[in-house]
């Protein structure tokens, strides 16, 4: 799991995103397919994916915005479209990905 941080560069004062790892989760992955993003189909491929993350922690908070996943395995990148907390349980974390291709 990465958490973004922004920071301004001194010299320039130009904004930047930087994604930092801060732990390590399991999760199921289920595949939902994939469809086109933005007006140049071609260019890019969006593949969505179904995470159950079964390694509940009290110690993280879920945010589409400033959270995403890193798969351990190969470096891909998903950013998080969708939380839920099915029954409000905080045992298991329902997360929708999207991985886009380039």
């Amino acid at each position: 799991m990465q958490k973004r941080t922004t920071t301004a560069d001194a010299a320039s004062g130009q904004v930047e995103d930087v994604w930092t790892d801060i732990a390590t989760i399991w999760a199921s992955v289920e595949n939902r397919g994939g469809a086109a993003k933005g007006a140049y189909e071609f260019a890019m491929l969006a593949t969505e994916r179904k995470v159950c993350v079964t390694d509940y922690r009290a110690d993280i908070s879920w945010s589409i915005k400033d959270h995403r996943l890193k798969s351990p395995e190969n470096g891909t990148i998903y950013n998080i479209t969708e939380i839920t907390d099915p029954g409000l349980k905080h045992h298991v974390v329902e997360l929708t990905l999207e991985e886009l291709q380039t």
